[in-house]
């Protein structure tokens, strides 16, 4: 295994408490992706066509016939499971902050161990609910379970069930804590926890919301208590999150226009036919003037072609345009539904206006409260001045003296 310069995932959260949100995104690519080729992609680079009775394409014999069913087999076949995901498993590379997924000791493939490790069931606070009451239950599903709860530590800054051996003095109710909050409990959101944790790293600022709903939706399917609700493989959540990512690119302007190349080559291919024939009816017609018919066939024969050559490629042409038809079309559904997108959107500020109004109003009126608290407390303080003020000066006249004395039980002369 080659050396990796830096510290675990682990170890980074622990030293800055707070990931920023792109670093957080290139963990899912980095760590997702690999997870992805883990689960499906790595059957390309070890299947066998001769193990694997491959058969090869008629019109390219370098690659082989996959069918959808042969694909299930051979990914079933060569299909790893890490079964031992956590932030102790991620490398942070130092020199350019990337992320490197390791320790595959208790990997399974084809229902083997990877290497002779022991299959254990993985760290307390990264295991997935099925695992718990059996641990042979080894799934993708259970991979993608522990990384649902790796993407929620990076966004928390901490794992969304805590193992805590200072709660109880026996280990094993510790234990059973975590099992059932892993069995029964739905993870807190992370938006709450994420803005903690900015504002302890950030004194004096502010955190606005920096990550977008969808991923904070998807991070909680992988979340899901039973397995079939979760992502089947990484791969299938690394295809959820590309298409919210596209999509969102979409919505706010970021994503690339592509020109259709195909269609501008066809067009010159178009127009350079055009050009061949009329410079085949210029030699006809000279031809003609010459009274040569054999050159007259000859240049007939050119100009059938060159014909047949302009039908073929305006068909072309013309097929290419219908393609481009449907992809405008799916472009125009793609704007349609960020339209929608930006009218929940402005539903929602209006939302937070009236909100925001709302509780203006309720200060205001909470102010006027105080006010007229604090100036009947005034009065009263002004009054209880004045009154204390009228009984010291009874108590200096001769009568005031004579009734303190007598309280007193002093003698009066």
């Amino acid at each position: 295994m080659d050396y990796v310069d830096g510290c675990t995932l682990n170890s980074y959260l622990q030293r800055v408490r707070f990931m920023t949100i792109d670093e957080v995104m290139r963990l899912v690519n980095e760590i997702g992706g690999a997870l992805a080729y883990c689960h499906e992609d790595i059957y390309r680079f070890l299947m066998s066509a001769e193990d694997d009775h491959l058969e090869r394409a008629p019109e390219d014999a370098g690659r082989y016939v996959i069918t959808p069913e042969k694909e299930r087999e051979l990914i079933a076949k060569y299909g790893v499971t890490h079964n031992d995901l956590h932030s102790g498993n991620i490398m942070r590379r130092d020199y350019d902050g990337g992320f490197v997924m390791l320790d595959f000791g208790l990997a399974i493939q084809d229902g083997r161990s990877v290497k002779s490790s022991s299959r254990r069931d993985g760290a307390l606070e990264y295991r997935a609910p099925e695992k718990w009451d059996d641990a042979n239950v080894i799934t993708p599903q259970s991979d993608v379970y522990s990384l649902g709860i790796i993407l929620y530590e990076a966004l928390a800054g901490r794992v969304p069930f805590v193992y805590d051996p200072s709660l109880h003095t026996n280990e094993l109710e510790n234990i059973n804590d975590i099992y059932h909050a892993h069995l029964e409990t739905t993870p807190p959101p992370i938006e709450p926890l994420r803005r903690a944790a900015f504002e302890a790293t950030h004194p004096g600022r502010t955190w606005v919301k920096d990550y977008p709903d969808w991923l904070e939706q998807i991070i909680m399917k992988c979340l899901a208590k039973r397995p079939e609700d979760r992502f089947a493989t990484a791969k299938q959540f690394m295809n959820a999150y590309n298409e919210h990512k596209q999509l969102q690119e979409i919505v706010t302007g970021h994503l690339p226009v592509k020109v259709d190349d195909g269609i501008q080559a066809l067009t010159t291919r178009l127009h350079a036919a055009e050009q061949q024939l009329v410079e085949a009816q210029t030699k006809l017609r000279s031809a003609t003037r010459n009274g040569t018919s054999r050159s007259s066939r000859m240049v007939l024969w050119i100009m059938g072609l060159l014909i047949a050559l302009l039908v073929a490629a305006t068909a072309t042409l013309g097929y290419a345009y219908m393609n481009r038809d449907r992809q405008q079309q799916q472009s125009q559904a793609l704007v349609r539904e960020k339209d929608s997108i930006i009218d929940d959107l402005n539903d929602r500020v209006k939302d937070l206006n009236a909100t925001a109004e709302k509780q203006k109003a309720e200060i205001d009126s909470l102010r006027n409260r105080v006010t007229i608290a604090e100036d009947n407390a005034a009065e009263a303080e002004r009054k209880a001045a004045e009154q204390a003020a009228e009984e010291d000066e009874e108590n200096d006249s001769p009568l005031g003296r004579a009734v303190k004395a007598v309280k007193k039980g002093l003698r009066i002369d």
